[in-house]
């Protein structure tokens, strides 16, 4: 059910916070909804709040255990009621209340009454018709556009109205009308063109002025703007009703918060979960505007939400919240129960909400139970009726309004058998019929409980709460006793045993009907149809039984004819039935056990009453008197609080009280909805009033005033009371007291009467109405005329006078009236003198009030000898100069002079109460001389001053009239009419004003210059002034000057041009509207040395820079030149003299920051542009060829195995030398040329000169090509490796093992070539990943010094970045570490075939392939180029070092490439470590060092071989002392190998013959040509 909303007047841009509150609206977020499955049925089990139901479309989903959940969101929609409903759906609805509250955000929109209706789990609410809620109306607060002023009458011309809660783009305007004060003109094609704060319309054909509009959005015509006080908000809460408060409320609560004013505009402080349920008591404001101190009220609830109201302003929804306190129980009176229920438990505790007459509250005992509220003696309790179940441990909580208490356990009580009996009836032969009697077997559904005979368990035939039958065989042996137990919930009875049939009877089978039967007993029945007593011979053994407690002997006899309902075939047994007994079922025992309770029943006769008499003395009037049939007007009758009587009669139950019973009568309504049989009727007493009170003077006429009527007999029940024709509603009552609340009455001495039934006390007791009060007269004042305003004719010639005063005279307890008219005479009014006014009535009090008459008002001053409207400002229009050429109109407004300073006028002051003489005027303290006067209007002299908002005063005697808008006088303000200089420095300088009306003495002077204040203002005599205006923008400004003692200033405004400031070049710059910044600082790189700025920008870049015009806003620009469309910025250019200046370039740069070499005729190389060849493609082909050439040689001299280590080592000397030609530093000519042609052995392609040939090849283009080298060699060489392969097989025949032995060499020329351009492919990776700024930075990082690649954003750093790293990591860091792990791994291979070269020198059989071992030959033809230098100590390390030399040689000619300083001297640092290595540890193994190598190898064998140890020269020694062996003529080969060894180093001898290699070479060190070289390059 929807109830109501919380906000009810919307924002029309949508967002707004709705609160939906009323009932069955759900838990907070989602709930679980567990589903049980039949064939065709689903029965769900709903979490707490949601209402079943039926047919409900929604998405259901399957938890991990087969429970269904099910998501029921709210929805809201509203709109006007109607066809089209709805026109909105609110978004982002949520339940924050659970079952009672929905907070929603509204959509755009517009309109008014829009009713809402709210849909949960596709239940839909009714639609809330009651309680509407608006979009605000549109609000107009502005005009412009041509049509706003002085617009053309023939209209047609656009007017932007500007406001508020106009609505969306796709609003529709429906009327939009101007006028003035009515809707004359009606504008056209209005539309909203910027959403909710624009409308655009077209003015109609019109004349006047002072027009004001009104627009209609959706039915709702525009209203004014108006002014606002902050709403109250609450932050938080203290004191002890902050949380967990008392539910009998009376606790003091704190409010915090903001904008709660004082104490006389607090209206109200609500509370509750939507935040009105409760009203505090005592709520006033303890500190103002900031705290509220109340008292709580009885109630229930946790999330209490808080709203204050202040002079109609509520405030949201307190954000905190407050709670009382959950219930808490004490004690359940019982704690147990049967199973089959029906026990009145009570629940006591505390906070149970009894105080609250609406609390709801509800007892769960596993999700079962009712409860009754009720409270007694200030305790709270709780009673309910426990409802049928089973269990030792149950849980009950108690919910006070859906609040928890906690759970407290509850038990059903363990079955208990009191009887079983066995019979044959209505069963087959050989089975016995069982009944097991006793309580809290449970229901016996849902298989609760069992049933075992000796302990084996049994399928009964029926089961209830207090019974079981179940047939089992008749066992065999009768004697035997079988024992017998019922289980429950896991909880066994007692055990009972039974052995044969008891006796039994059949209730239907010829009984007789034994109905009204004497209470006293006596009378003979029987009971027909009895089994199993045939054994029986002793009558007194077999006992009938009537209930529970009433039994009779018996004795066998056939039944009688008489009273039979069937004939009889059993015996039966005779009883005679004992004295008063219920009606009751029958059972019979003997000594073999008992029967089960019969069908059976018989009656007593009812009682029946003779006589009601009192048994003591009526205290009242001490007399024993009869309680019946009393006469109403006679004393005597039942007191109604109850009293013990004497029932005299007959069928009261046992003997001693057949005939007279004594009981206590408790109430005059309890016990007689019917009369027994023959009774007398009983009659209580009239009701008596004693007292009432307050009466008089605490008894208003408007009524509500508790009243307490005291008496007795006032009745149990609720009685009717009225003070004479006036109801009094009854609040509580008991028999001694009644508390009513008065209705609305007048009078004294009105009879008190209590109604109870149709009993009326009549007492005489009289209650009285305050008298009535005088208290106001409204109006309590008026004007000296004695009539309203009067009507002044347009040519202010004629006065016609207003209507006469009519006075009200109001008060309290006036009566049902509430006010008394008078008229006073028009002589009293015109006398101009204060009256008393009274109203005297019979037993009215004589209090009176005054009316007086009001002071003076002014409502205006003018020129009495001028029309008005010639004395308003004129307007003054100027053509503005805007640039580009184009103008623009502007206006100001002049005073039209008719208040000059000098005075001696007339003046017409207009208002009301001046009195008809006797005035006295003053206008800013001095007198104006009056020279006519009447009620209304006063004609004076003005007198000389200067000023504005002067107070006009006109005093009558003692009265004055008090300040007012129109009580305000001005003189003719200032006016200027030169400043000196009119351009001045916009930083500040010294500026004179000229003109007049500046005073004629010495007044305080306040100059701003576009608002900000011009300091040191002066003034210098009545016609100059003087001040230094602060630093501004450059323009022209608004002047505004305060002086003689005017409050209003007089405005120079900048349309007008007469204050104009400049940035003064070459220092400055800036444009109108802007501040003058400094180029050294602000524009670094800038040139303003061209003149002063006002309309144009004159401002270039100086040489090396470039200036760049971004479209604002743009980061690069100065935050003070965002506001151009254009502004500048300065960036250096790369390298600086490619710029010029102005933007202009360098012979051979283009593009911006000239970062570009012009296409086809310079190309780039080392960063800068070089002219391009004139035949550009011979040199890319010698390149290539060349390239050839030298991949050729190198082929040919390692086929040849030419020791070529002065190449590699000069080759890594020029690599080197070559990267400083990269530096940021201005070498000589020759050494460019130099370092430019020593980069041919870094495989430097810009030395082709690509872009000469190819005019487009780019830097991308050149860097795949560069990377691409090895993976073209590589494939170049798998080629030859393929057709040597293929020439070898199907050509020459050699055989599969020997096809691939030149693989080998084509490996170890690959690895010669990774060498070699191992630096230039580090430098062309890592060009990739130098990100670094110009010099001066300007925010962005550029690859590689390129201006024109931006890394990280341009499409040419993002490209190649993947490609980077992949290089990175396959050339730059896997050459090396491959380099350096195949070396390590293969150690003792490396070092033996070092050494073997060193022993070759001696003996040439170690360069054979048999004195190496296949392995080491094998692995020297593979990769000895990596080591084949370096000693064999070395030769496993060294390659990687030189490798990682070359590396931050690279990477230092890259990483600092913006400071060459730091560049050249972390080169020399990386330098000086290499030669220091170099020098330390000499690593390279020259011609000459062979006989050292060897002498060392033996020197270290031995000394290993000597201690025993296993080194790898001793390892080596060994294997190299076994090959020896192997060839030797002593060993266990042959001479033929010994031969074929010696045949072997003589054809290596002639090899190296052949080679024409020379001794000579050997002569030279290694190790010195490298140092040499190490030490000059640190020397660069």
């Amino acid at each position: 059910m929807l109830a109501g909303t919380y906000q009810l007047v919307l924002a029309t841009q949508g967002g707004d916070e709705v609160t939906l509150f009323g009932d069955n609206f759900g838990p907070i977020g989602t709930a679980p909804i567990v589903a049980e499955y039949h064939h065709d049925l689903a029965l769900a089990v709903l979490p707490d709040g949601f209402a079943p139901y039926r047919g409900v479309a929604c998405q259901v989903a399957l938890d991990a255990d087969g429970n269904v959940i099910a998501g029921l969101a709210p929805l809201a929609m509203y709109g006007r009621d109607g066809p089209s409903w709805p026109a909105y759906h609110a978004r982002d609805c949520r339940v924050t209340v659970p079952h009672e509250q929905v907070v929603c955000i509204t959509t755009e929109g517009t309109g008014r009454e829009l009713v809402w209706e709210l849909e949960i789990g596709a239940q839909r609410t009714a639609r809330m018709l009651d309680m509407p809620t608006n979009y605000h109306p549109p609000v107009v607060s502005f005009y412009r556009g041509p049509g706003a002023t002085d617009a053309d009458t023939a209209g047609q011309e656009v007017v932007f109205i500007e406001g508020r809660n106009f609505g969306g783009l796709a609003t529709v305007v429906q009327n939009a009308t101007y006028g003035k004060g009515s809707a004359e003109f009606s504008a056209q094609d209005c539309s909203v063109v910027t959403a909710h704060t624009l409308i655009q319309c077209t003015t109609d054909v019109g004349a006047g002025e002072d027009l004001t509009w009104s627009i209609i959005v959706d039915e709702q015509a525009s209203v004014s703007p108006t002014t606002d006080y902050h709403p109250p908000e609450i932050t938080g809460f203290a004191g002890p009703a902050a949380a967990d408060a008392s539910t009998n409320g009376g606790q003091e609560i704190v409010i915090q918060g903001n904008y709660f004013s004082v104490g006389k505009y607090l209206q109200s402080v609500t509370y509750g979960p939507t935040g009105s349920e409760f009203a505090a008591h005592g709520c006033h404001v303890s500190v103002p505007h900031k705290e509220i101190r109340c008292q709580t009220v009885p109630g229930t609830g946790r999330v209490l939400r808080w709203v204050v109201t202040v002079k109609g302003q509520a405030s949201p929804l307190s954000s905190v919240s407050t709670s009382y306190a959950r219930p808490v129980i004490n004690a359940t009176t019982p704690g147990n129960s049967a199973t089959n229920g029906g026990v009145l438990v009570r629940v006591t505790g505390q906070d149970f909400g009894v105080k609250w007459p609406l609390s709801e509250l509800s007892v769960l005992l596993n999700a079962g139970g009712h409860a009754t509220p009720a409270k007694a003696d200030g305790s709270h309790y709780v009673d309910f009726e426990v409802p049928e179940g089973f269990g030792a441990s149950r849980e009950l909580l108690l919910l006070v309004d859906g609040v928890p208490s906690a759970v407290v356990p509850f038990r059903y009580d363990a079955p208990f058998i009191t009887n079983i009996a066995p019979d044959r009836q209505q069963v087959e032969t050989g089975l016995l019929r069982v009944f097991v009697e006793g309580e809290s077997f449970c229901s016996g559904s849902q298989g609760c409980g069992s049933i075992k005979v000796d302990g084996v368990p049994v399928a009964p035939e029926s089961w209830t709460h207090g019974q079981i039958m179940f047939i089992i065989p008749d066992p065999a042996n009768a004697d035997r006793e079988l024992a017998c137990s019922v289980e429950v919930d896991g909880v066994s009875s007692n055990v009972f045993y039974f052995k044969k049939p008891v006796p039994n009877f059949n209730a239907l089978e010829g009984q007789g009907e034994w109905e009204d039967m004497k209470t006293v007993g006596g009378e003979e029945f029987f009971v027909a149809g009895v089994s199993d007593i045939d054994t029986v011979t002793d009558l007194t053994q077999i006992q009938v039984t009537f209930g529970d407690s009433f039994a009779c002997p018996s004795t066998r006899r056939r039944p009688p004819p008489r009273r039979r309902r069937g004939t009889a075939r059993r015996p039966s047994a005779a009883s005679r039935r004992p004295a008063w007994a219920p009606a009751c079922p029958c059972s019979s025992a003997c000594q073999a056990g008992r029967s089960r309770a019969s069908e059976l029943t018989f009656s007593y006769s009812p009682p029946r009453i003779d006589s009601v008499v009192a048994r003591d003395l009526d205290p009242d009037t001490n007399k024993i008197h009869s309680f019946v049939d009393a006469a109403e007007n006679e004393e005597g009758g039942i007191p109604t609080a109850g009293a013990v009587a004497v029932v005299r009669g007959e069928g009261f139950g046992r003997p001693e009280f057949d005939s007279q019973r004594q009981f206590t009568l408790t109430s005059a309504y309890t016990g007689q909805s019917s009369r027994l049989s023959g009774s007398p009727m009983v009659r209580y007493r009239r009701p008596s009033v004693a007292s009432i009170g307050p009466g008089a003077p605490q008894a208003p006429t408007l009524g509500g005033q508790v009243v307490v009527i005291r008496g007795k007999d006032l009745g149990p029940t609720r009685p009717v009371v009225h003070l004479g024709p006036y109801n009094c509603t009854v609040l509580s009552s008991s028999m001694t007291a009644v508390e009513c609340r008065t209705s609305h009455g007048q009078g004294v001495s009105l009879p008190v009467a209590v109604a109870v039934r149709d009993q009326t006390s009549d007492d005489g007791v009289r209650y009285s109405y305050n008298r009535p009060v005088v208290q106001a007269v409204v109006p309590a004042h008026g004007p000296t005329s004695g009539r309203t305003r009067p009507t002044i004719s347009a040519d202010r010639m004629t006065e016609i006078p207003g209507e006469r005063l009519v006075v009200t005279v109001v008060g309290a307890d006036l009566g049902t009236s509430g006010a008394v008219e008078l008229r006073p005479s028009e002589a009293l009014l015109d006398a101009g003198v204060g009256m008393v006014i009274a109203v005297p009535a019979e037993d009215a009090s004589r209090e009176a009030v005054t009316f007086s008459y009001d002071p003076p008002v002014v409502d205006g001053v003018s020129r009495a000898d001028k029309d008005p409207a010639a004395c308003q400002d004129r307007e003054r229009v100027y053509l503005v100069n805007l640039p580009g050429g184009a103008t623009r109109e502007a206006s100001r407004y002049v005073p039209a002079e008719c208040f000059d300073t000098r005075g001696g006028y007339a003046l017409l002051v207009e208002g009301e109460s001046f009195g008809r003489s006797g005035a006295f005027v003053s206008i800013g303290g001095r007198e104006c001389r009056v020279v006519s006067q009447t009620h209304n209007r006063i004609t004076c002299e003005a007198p000389q001053g200067f000023g504005d908002r002067l107070g006009v005063h006109v005093s009558i005697g003692n009265r004055r009239n008090a300040p007012s808008a129109g009580a305000v006088f001005a003189y003719d303000p200032p006016i200027v009419t030169s400043l000196m200089p009119n351009t001045p420095d916009a930083l500040g300088e010294r500026v004179v004003i000229r003109g007049k009306n500046f005073g004629w003495e010495p007044t305080a002077v306040a100059i701003t210059v576009n608002d900000i204040p011009c300091e040191g203002a002066e003034w210098l005599n009545d016609g100059s002034l003087q001040c230094s205006p602060a630093t501004d923008v450059v323009g022209p400004k608004n002047v505004t000057i305060l002086v003689a003692n005017r409050t209003e200033p007089f405005v120079l405004y900048d349309f007008e041009e007469m204050f104009i400031t400049e940035c003064k070049a070459p220092l400055y710059y800036g444009l109108r509207g802007e501040e003058c910044l400094k180029c050294s600082v602000d524009a670094l790189g800038a040139n303003c040395s061209d003149g002063d700025e006002q309309m144009y920008d004159l401002v270039v870049s100086l040489p090396g820079w470039w200036r760049f015009n971004y479209t604002t806003p743009h980061p690069a620009c100065h935050e003070k030149r965002q506001a151009r469309e254009e502004c500048p910025a300065f960036a250096p250019c790369e390298p600086k003299w490619a710029c010029l200046g102005a933007n202009l370039c360098s012979e051979g740069y283009t593009s911006e920051r000239c970062s570009q070499c012009v296409q086809g005729k310079y190309y780039r190389i080392n960063g800068e542009c070089e002219k391009c060849p004139d035949q550009p493609w011979l040199i890319f082909v010698l390149f290539f060829l060349a390239a050839a050439v030298l991949s050729f040689a190198a082929w040919m001299l390692n086929a040849r195995q030419v020791n070529i280590a002065f190449v590699a080592i000069g080759v890594d000397y020029f690599q080197v030398l070559a990267l400083f030609a990269r530096a940021r530093v201005r070498w000589p000519n020759i050494l460019k040329g130099l370092f430019r042609w020593l980069s041919a052995f870094n495989l430097n392609i810009e030395l082709a000169a690509p872009e000469c040939a190819i005019p487009e090849v780019t830097f991308s283009l050149k860097w795949f090509l560069v990377m691409a080298l090895p993976v073209t060699a590589a494939g170049l060489l798998l080629s030859v490796f393929g057709a040597s392969y293929a020439y070898k097989t199907f050509i020459k025949r050699v055989a599969a093992k020997d096809r691939s032995s030149h693989a080998h060499a084509l490996v170890s020329v690959f690895i010669v070539m990774m060498y070699v351009g191992y630096l230039t492919l580090t430098r062309m990776t890592l060009d990739v990943f130098n990100c670094s700024p110009t010099d001066p930075p300007d925010g962005n990082l550029y690859m590689s010094g390129m201006t024109d690649v931006v890394c990280f954003e341009s499409d040419v750093h993002l490209t190649l970045f993947p490609f980077g790293l992949v290089a990175m990591v396959v050339y730059v860091a896997a050459y090396p570490l491959l380099s350096l792990l195949v070396l390590r791994r293969n150690k003792l291979i490396v070092k033996r075939d070092q050494v073997c070269r060193a022993l070759a020198a001696r003996d040439p059989r170690y360069k054979t392939r048999e004195y190496m071992t296949e392995e080491v030959w094998l692995f020297r033809r593979k990769y000895n180029r990596l080591y084949y230098l370096f000693r064999p100590g070395k030769a496993t390390y060294w390659i990687a070092l030189i490798l990682l030399r070359k590396f931050l040689i690279a990477f230092t000619a890259l990483m600092f490439r913006s400071t060459p300083s730091y560049q050249l001297a972390f080169s020399l640092l990386v330098m000086f470590g290499a030669y220091a290595l170099q020098v330390r540890n000499l690593p390279y193994m020259s011609p000459s060092d062979y006989d050292r190598t060897v002498r060392h190898h033996l020197l270290q064998a031995g000394i290993a071989d000597t201690l025993h140890t296993r080194s790898d020269h001793w390892r080596i020694r060994e294997e190299m002392t076994a090959v020896e062996e192997a060839y030797n003529p002593g060993g266990s080969r042959t001479g033929t190998w010994r031969d074929a060894a010696l045949g072997a180093a003589v054809a290596d001898l002639e090899e190296d013959k052949a080679t024409n290699v020379s001794f000579a070479m050997f002569l030279v060190d290694y190790n010195a040509v490298e140092s040499v070289l190490l030490a000059c390059a640190a020397c660069w």
